[in-house]
């Protein structure tokens, strides 16, 4: 930024209506420069007196301090909002990480099933998160797990087999 450009932003930044994206750009020249700087109190100080003498104000009493305090602040509002973005980068990077790998993992997730005892192949479906009661295969088996069950406590009521 050359000295006629951040003259004129001067007005903007004491009047606080800088526009954001100028401000990193204004303080840096402010702070290299010491012409630029020197106008910005002067034009501080008349600004401000005018301001006090039309509220019927007292004076301040060190207008140079005054905005020194201001650029000061202006600093650590862009060191602020550097840090948020920051972590908000980080925090958005977090989260599409959690979902890529939540999406991943329910994707890839896989059951096995196994044939009845007389067969010599074991089965593997994928299971895409379908409910198990709409599975066929998942059906199946357990309905033939149920009648096992049965057989083994009916067996167990005769006395056929020891209850465990």
């Amino acid at each position: 930024m050359d000295c006629k450009r951040a003259q004129k932003l001067s007005e903007q930044y004491i009047s606080g209506n800088l526009p954001q994206e100028e401000l990193p750009e204004y303080l840096s020249h402010i702070k290299s420069c010491p012409v630029c700087r020197e106008s910005l109190v002067t034009d501080y100080s008349i600004a401000t007196a005018i301001e006090q003498l039309n509220k019927g104000e007292d004076f301040s009493v060190d207008y140079s301090n005054e905005i020194s305090q201001k650029l000061i602040r202006s600093s650590q509002f862009l060191v602020h909002k550097r840090r948020l973005l920051y972590v908000k980068r980080v925090v958005i990077a977090a989260l599409l990480i959690v979902v890529l790998v939540l999406v991943v993992g329910s994707a890839t997730k896989k059951t096995w099933y196994y044939l009845p005892e007389n067969s010599t192949e074991s089965l593997r479906l994928k299971h895409y998160g379908i409910p198990q009661d709409y599975d066929p295969v998942w059906v199946e088996i357990s309905e033939l797990n149920n009648e096992a069950v049965a057989k083994l406590r009916e067996l167990a009521s005769l006395g056929g087999i020891p209850d465990e």
